[in-house]
């Protein structure tokens, strides 16, 4: 199977006619249809990116080469670093390819200890002006 099969296969496989993939991945449909027809050998990496970004359980070690199967159907828990169980949502069909999510997750993290860290802070101050307040009463000012 070459690539312009697998992309017929991956129209297919989604369910799509080729006008709707082209809408759906914004590639041009003249685009695509030359590379169906075989008018053009191989697709663009822009084109390839722009499968491979639309569709995220496709395999791109398939799409691009033929190896391995289309979809990318496993979920390996193990590659994600743990989390607070308010931060354990996966999605059904989603799949993680990088960590991006988790980093937003830890910068999230950074930020409520910040408030935290802040909110303590404004305590003391009242304090230190309670007491302040105090003291400058005591002194009949």
């Amino acid at each position: 199977m070459n690539i312009s099969e697998r992309i017929l296969h991956i129209i297919d496989l989604k369910g799509y006619n080729k006008n709707s993939f082209c809408i759906k991945t914004g590639i041009k449909p003249q685009t695509l249809h030359h590379i169906i027809s075989g008018r053009k050998t191989n697709p663009s990496f822009n084109v390839i990116e722009k499968i491979a970004s639309t569709f995220v359980d496709i395999n791109t070690e398939w799409l691009i080469t033929g190896s391995g199967e289309p979809i990318i159907n496993t979920f390996d828990k193990r590659n994600l670093i743990e989390q607070p169980d308010e931060f354990n949502i996966i999605c059904s069909g989603c799949i993680c390819r990088d960590f991006k999510v988790l980093e937003m997750v830890e910068k999230v993290r950074d930020l409520k200890q910040q408030v935290v860290e802040l909110t303590m802070d404004k305590e003391d101050l009242r304090s230190v002006l309670k007491i302040l307040g105090a003291k400058f009463n005591d002194n009949g000012c």
